[in-house]
């Protein structure tokens, strides 16, 4: 038992302890982000003001199992994992068009009673791993074959995100998977090629799609439709200035529909302060960052091989822009995409997806011991 325990040290030691600190803070943040955020919303529901908080503390406390577990597992596990999660995701995925629970023109979600299931949110993290895994196989001895059974995986995810619809998510696959294939070997034709085949499907979704081209319209032209959601969110900080109103006391949780989801940001803004908003942005690019610095120096003392890169890559970018896109939307600085914001927005499918990642993310950035590299 010593031997285990002793050997199980060793484990964690090898994590990155800022990187590991750095996401349990920004989930403890998002917490006591909802604790406030969502008092407003219990009483609209008919339930408790602490109803929501309460849920989102059970989703965390959860969610930490199995991230736990996957932040500890060996990276040869990762690869047999990724297979299972892609083929279950993707079924889930696909049930969502013939069972789905709708909201807001969008069937994305599968109903359990107890909560609602947003598969894409559970299948991203395993898409950019057998990506990756698929990227980097001795049974695909020709690259060029690697990327386009790569390229066929994402397409088959991002054609049934479209049919939902999900655009915001389909972008992201888009991106991260990109970025994946493009440190995997992608050439610079195919990379252009595919951002002018992603230009083409983005009109084709304006064109055929109402309430994409309604974002995109009031953004450009605010007169041309309501634009009460911005207008509210931009209130929400002016009203906050610096050092806020106080943890309870704003208003803009009380007439905002989604100010403890999408708009999380800015009821932060307003309780705690524009300089409390920018540390929060601060702390996502250092927390992010530290992650990319870890996977660059991995490489360069090859320490790593092409798997752990080109997964990190993927499931890092898919952070990246979910905090971009969240925070761009609140500051009307993008159209309106209803892209949650890690660890803060209120939702069990988005946070444990937010753990998943940032437990893969752990996992691959941490060293390797010496026997694996003799």
């Amino acid at each position: 038992m010593q031997r285990l325990l002793r050997a199980f040290k060793r484990h964690l030691t090898r994590h990155d302890a800022i990187l590991v600190i750095g996401f349990l803070a920004l989930l403890l943040g998002g917490l006591l982000a909802q604790s406030s955020a969502s008092l407003a919303v219990g009483p609209e529901y008919g339930v408790g003001s602490y109803y929501f908080f309460q849920r989102q503390l059970m989703f965390a406390l959860l969610g930490l199992v199995p991230a736990t577990v996957l932040a500890l597992l060996p990276h040869r596990w990762l690869k047999w994992l990724c297979v299972p999660g892609v083929v279950v995701g993707f079924a889930l995925l696909v049930a969502t068009l013939f069972m789905g629970s709708s909201a807001k023109g969008a069937s994305r979600w599968l109903d359990f009673g107890f909560f609602n299931l947003q598969p894409s949110e559970l299948l991203k993290p395993f898409l950019f791993l057998a990506v990756a895994l698929v990227l980097q196989s001795p049974k695909i001895p020709a690259q060029r074959r690697g990327l386009v059974i790569s390229l066929g995986l994402l397409a088959m995810v991002l054609g049934v995100l479209v049919l939902q619809p999900d655009v915001s998510t389909g972008l992201l696959i888009v991106v991260a998977g990109g970025a994946q294939l493009w440190v995997g070997g992608l050439p610079w034709l195919w990379l252009f090629g595919l951002l002018g085949l992603g230009g083409g499907v983005g009109f084709a979704l304006y064109s055929l799609l109402p309430h994409v081209a309604s974002r995109v319209e009031r953004f450009l032209n605010p007169e041309s439709g309501d634009t009460y959601q911005i207008d509210a969110a931009r209130e929400a900080f002016l009203n906050g200035g610096l050092f806020g109103t106080g943890p309870g006391a704003g208003t803009v949780k009380h007439i905002l529909p989604d100010a403890h989801t999408d708009f999380i940001f800015a009821v932060i803004g307003e309780e705690f302060g524009i300089l409390i908003a920018l540390l929060l942005l601060v702390g996502f690019l250092f927390v992010l960052g530290r992650g990319y610095v870890l996977l660059w120096a991995r490489a360069e003392q090859r320490q790593a091989d092409r798997f752990i890169i080109v997964a990190g890559i993927g499931l890092l970018t898919v952070l990246s822009l979910q905090v971009l896109l969240n925070i761009a939307v609140v500051l009307h600085v993008i159209p309106t995409t209803g892209m949650p914001l890690p660890f803060f927005s209120y939702g069990g499918s988005a946070l444990w997806g937010s753990l998943l990642n940032a437990a893969l993310v752990i996992n691959l950035t941490r060293e390797e011991s010496r026997r694996v590299h003799r």
